[in-house]
């Protein structure tokens, strides 16, 4: 009886991770058409827009977000996670779905797809990334440790008979 009652509502237009801040980047790049970005694109300086005094923040309403790169000459690119060592403490899995260049030979814009978010990331703008490419994990063996020689096994034929088999170990 004694609790006050709300000091305003904030209404969305959309469900979604609300993010309680906004920086004016917003509408910088086309989410819709990030895939095809171009490195002239790319290398244009972002225009921040002004942010209106009732804005609280914004509503992520996709699953996936994107992290755009310049590289250096490619045709093919294996990715398996990206680190953003100011921006998160652990590897960000990500998928490559676009490679935007003029030839095999010229600069590329990668475009890595990511659908892991934490209220960190969701504030990143422009930030170091450290890509890696074709990661293995196991147990790693020396070549010269493993030793192939072919061995003669006697097994039975079926019919009462041995005969002698070469099987490679």
């Amino acid at each position: 009886a004694q609790a006050a009652g709300p000091i305003g509502t904030v209404n969305s237009p959309a469900a979604g991770y609300f993010i309680g801040s906004t920086d004016g980047y917003e509408t910088s790049f086309s989410y819709d058409s990030v895939k095809e970005i171009t490195l002239d694109q790319l290398d244009q300086e972002p225009v921040q827009q002004p942010v209106a005094d009732n804005v609280v923040g914004k509503v992520v309403s996709g699953l996936n977000w994107y992290v755009v790169c310049k590289v250096s000459g490619t045709d093919s690119l294996q990715v398996d996670g990206i680190t953003m060592p100011f921006a998160s403490t652990g590897s960000i899995p990500a998928k490559v779905v676009a490679i935007n260049q003029e030839s095999r030979q010229s600069d590329a814009v990668v475009v890595l797809e990511c659908s892991y978010m934490n209220n960190e990331l969701s504030k990143v703008r422009k930030e170091s990334v450290q890509i890696a490419v074709n990661t293995h994990s196991g147990i790693m063996v020396n070549k010269k440790a493993i030793h192939v020689e072919p061995v003669m096994k006697v097994i039975d034929d079926g019919s009462g008979r041995q005969v002698k088999q070469e099987v490679m170990v």
